[in-house]
């Protein structure tokens, strides 16, 4: 059998928000870049935009 392992809850939601976070940013520097000139598909603006605002909504239950 494979090996198992245990990840603490306080562990796990860091590993979380982290995530979050990095993938909040790289959104967040497409929508700058955008601004700046560089292409970006009108419906990865829009979208964008709504992910950062999902995050930040889930990033606040972690109290973040």
């Amino acid at each position: 059998m494979g090996r198992k392992f245990y990840l603490d809850p306080e562990t796990a939601d860091k590993i979380v928000v982290l995530s979050l976070k990095d993938a909040m940013d790289y959104l967040q520097k497409e929508l700058e870049d955008h601004k700046n000139g560089e292409w970006l598909h009108p419906d990865d603006v829009v979208m964008n935009q709504k992910y950062i605002e999902a995050m930040k909504f889930v990033l606040g239950y972690y109290g973040e």
